[in-house]
């Protein structure tokens, strides 16, 4: 990952999250077909493995969420910045400059 941009980094983690999110959600999905039934035997036995997985799935999402939720304080103040910066910079008579690759 160290040869990546950031683009692509979060590209990757994109993807990888919602293909894990998407695992997460079939997880409760599966859940919901032994809902308002008793659970015995094997039905007890596959809803408590789906149970495992739903709360195995999210531990790894979680990593993600928590790491954007810390995160987005930072990131709103650093726009925030950015942009202060960027209306001084045009009041004292610069030009703005389209980046043809954004």
């Amino acid at each position: 990952m160290e040869d990546m941009n950031f683009k692509e980094m979060i590209q990757k983690l994109d993807t990888k999250l919602n293909n894990k999110y998407g695992e997460y959600s079939k997880y409760h999905e599966e859940l919901q077909e032994y809902a308002d039934r008793s659970l015995e035997g094997g039905d007890l036995v596959k809803a408590n493995e789906l149970l495992t997985n739903i709360q195995e799935s999210f531990k790894e999402i979680y990593e993600v969420y928590h790491w954007i939720l810390f995160r987005s304080e930072y990131a709103s103040n650093a726009i925030s910045s950015y942009t202060e910066f960027i209306n001084k910079i045009k009041e004292a008579g610069a030009k703005e400059v389209v980046d043809a690759e954004a």
